[in-house]
């Protein structure tokens, strides 16, 4: 009974719960405006979903006025920053997607300026030199000229996410484990307990 409660509140739990994903960048090339290399713009972000959507998305316009289907908040640590959903970024526009099977993550972050931050498309420019990184897990930052970056990103769940639903799927194999286990009672047994 005890496993039966337990297993619900951790259900409750995980389906109200809010998931956290973490963004990692992985520069390619950072170029400034004569085509000289820069420091590295972007290295960490935070996805904030409903812990229920499958394909997560959130479209902001400049006013703040935000459409979720699922995706609460997506933060960008970086030189300036970027974000939807977060009322410190009021004047930030665009339309991000999070497909929670895959990881996969498009969309672009206008900062309401000159410069303009895009998930899993193709950039309109390539580096002066080396690969130019395009499509799904690449990113590319348009500086508004000063300076542009190029690379790739993965998205993966936060530790804290992983355990909970690690700890829920462990207690519903026990409990499947324990009821497939379970000896049905003999029909001699059960009848004679009936006349007694």
């Amino acid at each position: 009974m005890r496993l039966q409660v337990l297993t619900l509140a951790l259900l409750a739990t995980t389906a109200n719960a809010d998931t956290l994903f973490d963004i990692t960048f992985n520069r390619v090339a950072t170029f400034d405006i004569f085509g000289n290399p820069h420091s590295q713009q972007f290295f960490t972000g935070t996805i904030v979903t409903d812990g229920i959507c499958t394909i997560c998305s959130i479209d902001q316009t400049p006013i703040f006025n935000i459409v979720s289907n699922g995706l609460k908040s997506i933060d960008i640590n970086g030189t300036g920053g970027f974000a939807l959903g977060d009322p410190a970024f009021p004047n930030d526009f665009g339309n991000i997607a999070l497909d929670v099977a895959t990881l996969t993550l498009t969309g672009s972050i206008d900062d309401g300026g000159l410069e303009t931050l895009s998930f899993g498309l193709n950039p309109n420019i390539c580096p002066p030199v080396g690969p130019c990184p395009s499509g799904p897990g690449t990113y590319f930052f348009n500086g508004g000229g000063a300076v542009n970056e190029w690379g790739g990103f993965t998205v993966s769940p936060e530790p804290a996410a992983i355990w909970l639903f690690g700890a829920v799927g462990a207690l519903l194999f026990r409990k499947l484990s324990r009821s497939s286990n379970a000896r049905p009672i003999a029909r001699e047994h059960s009848a004679s307990m009936r006349q007694g």
